[in-house]
């Protein structure tokens, strides 16, 4: 309310908060793509993460999509050695428990 007086050590710890949330925003950023940093830039840090999250969520549940196709599709060509088949076929299997626990 207008006219109350706040503690010096609580505004002196909020002060700490939204100067620690800002450096790691800005550490957050600087570590991004441009593209991606020009879209959350105005954000703070922990929606920023709120957003990555989603984004490669998003991204993820794609990439699995894409490999079980990939995945479920794959056969062994003619002249193919089994040792390469059975290669490319675990890694299709590293890729995909992979992406269904991050």
């Amino acid at each position: 309310p207008a006219g109350q007086q706040v503690a010096p050590e609580i505004l002196a710890a909020h002060n700490a908060w939204i100067k620690g949330s800002k450096e790691i925003a800005g550490l957050m950023l600087m570590t991004m793509k441009p593209e991606i940093q020009r879209n959350l830039e105005p954000l703070h840090a922990h929606e920023m993460l709120k957003e990555l999250t989603t984004l490669f969520a998003q991204q993820a549940e794609q990439e699995l999509l894409q490999t079980t196709r990939e995945f479920h599709s794959c056969r062994q060509e003619e002249g193919q050695s089994v040792s390469s088949y059975v290669l490319k076929m675990k890694g299709y299997i590293d890729n995909l428990e992979h992406l269904r626990h991050p």
